[in-house]
């Protein structure tokens, strides 16, 4: 099963064939996971500027300029990095299955990061910016932290 998902995973990344490679065999093209790691880490330093800027460790100066930037880059590029696959999901499996399968994904993320952050936030009390309580990780029905968009 997990070989299934991993070969069925490893068909959805658009590949290029260097010269003198057979046309049957698939490359993977790295400047896709390139594009995506930059994209990630960018996405980190902009969380890590916002936290900062909160805790008063940083100037709300110095924050803007760099978030500007950052966003900038970070999400119009995740978004065109994400379209590069959906011809190839939808042709595959279809537009219901494809967009189930994504929905059920979707979920099941959403739901182990508000737990996993939420009980990190719990745990952690007083030493973060905003103190959560324990019964702050069940309401899953309000998006926190960096999923504040969800409800827009």
């Amino acid at each position: 099963m997990v070989e299934r998902k991993a070969a069925q995973a490893a068909e959805n990344v658009p590949c290029v064939r260097p010269e003198g490679v057979d046309s049957g065999a698939r490359t993977r093209d790295q400047a896709i996971d390139v594009a995506r790691g930059i994209t990630i880490i960018a996405i980190v330093m902009g969380h890590v500027e916002l936290g900062l800027t909160a805790a008063g460790l940083q100037p709300f100066d110095h924050s803007d300029g760099v978030l500007r930037g950052l966003y900038l880059l970070r999400l119009p590029t995740l978004a065109y990095l994400s379209g590069l696959f959906f011809a190839r999901g939808v042709e595959r499996s279809g537009v219901r299955r494809f967009t189930t399968d994504r929905l059920l994904l979707f979920a099941w993320l959403y739901v182990l990061w508000s737990v996993t952050q939420g009980s990190v936030k719990a745990r952690a009390g007083s030493l973060k910016n905003s103190p959560s309580e324990w019964s702050d990780v069940l309401r899953l029905w309000i998006p926190g932290g960096q999923l504040w968009f969800l409800p827009s």
